[in-house]
């Protein structure tokens, strides 16, 4: 899941572009009734959706939560309520599961991509990564033994389906799914503090109107609209500048023909789409780093330097 594109364990893709505290994974039967929830908070970004803007992970009775902070682009992290600096995870555990921290040192991301890992078991991971103000979560390696029975907005790991609370019925409607598995009054909040919309209020979400006014701009502007910089043509162009000069300050609105041209080499049409939608609406040529990492390409090939 991104920003917030999720991919539920069927392989299927879906968007939910509201703002409140959901369940991303709800599981009471993880490691013998130990139990395991993660939830995710999102909050709204102008006029094109939302964001990821903090995850908790909760595994027995220890609670890990990442913020990607909006203003700040500061990582802040609360372990079982208490702030804690990334540094001191060393040795830290959620109820004996290792927390791992890295800053991935590999690509290009170096200054901008943290990763926090909690390893469920030798092959099985959770992984929180974040990118400037957004979070990512995702799974690897999961198995029958440690996530069956597992629902919320990933869908049912049982089943491939988009179930609901009563883990029975699907749903076929993106917002409706979204609004099941809206945090309830009656679970525990999880967050280090209350924030946004909370249940029984509803998820919140863009102003439709302001939305499309907003799009028929950016369709208005077309090839001969501003742009960041009228010789980019794909993410490897991107690549190729000089570190010196590669860094760029968006002085300019990206345009969505040149939001095409730098997602172009993302080889998955639902991937493509996602991407030159949040290059658009969050006006940063940058994300599109996180896309190719998703279509499986190396993104030290796409990112600028920073």
């Amino acid at each position: 899941t991104g920003d917030p594109h999720f991919k539920i364990w069927g392989g299927e893709r879906y968007d939910y572009q509201g703002e409140c505290d959901l369940v991303l994974l709800q599981n009471p039967l993880f490691n013998n009734g130990m139990g395991m929830n993660i939830n995710i908070r999102t909050k709204l970004q102008g006029t094109e959706g939302s964001y990821i803007d903090s995850a908790v992970v909760q595994i027995g009775s220890d609670v890990l939560e990442v913020q990607a902070d909006y203003t700040t682009r500061v990582r802040q992290l609360w372990l079982n309520g208490q702030y804690k600096p990334t540094g001191t995870l060393h040795g830290k555990t959620l109820s004996g599961y290792p927390i791992m921290y890295d800053k991935e040192k590999h690509n290009l991301l170096v200054r901008r991509r943290h990763v926090y890992t909690i390893q469920i078991s030798e092959t099985e991971k959770i992984v929180i990564k974040s990118f400037k103000h957004l979070l990512n979560v995702h799974f690897t390696n999961t198995t029958q033994e440690n996530f069956k029975g597992s629902l919320g907005l990933l869908g049912s790991f049982d089943s491939h389906s988009m179930i609901g609370r009563d883990g029975k019925t699907v749903i076929h409607n993106e917002n409706e799914f979204g609004e099941e598995w809206q945090v309830k009054a009656t679970e525990p909040m999880l967050f280090h503090e209350v924030s946004g919309p909370q249940h029984p209020e509803t998820c919140t979400y863009v102003d439709r109107a302001e939305q499309q006014q907003q799009r028929r701009k950016l369709h208005f502007r077309g090839t001969g609209g501003a742009s960041v910089d009228s010789d980019v043509e794909d993410a490897h162009d991107i690549a190729n500048k000089n570190n010196g000069g590669a860094r760029r300050r968006l002085a300019h609105t990206v345009s969505k023909d040149e939001a095409k041209r730098v997602c172009s080499i993302i080889t998955n049409e639902e991937i493509r789409k996602n991407c030159i939608f949040d290059v658009v609406s969050l006006n940063d040529l940058e994300m599109v780093a996180l896309y190719m990492e998703e279509d499986g390409m190396d993104d030290t090939d796409a990112v600028l330097a920073y």
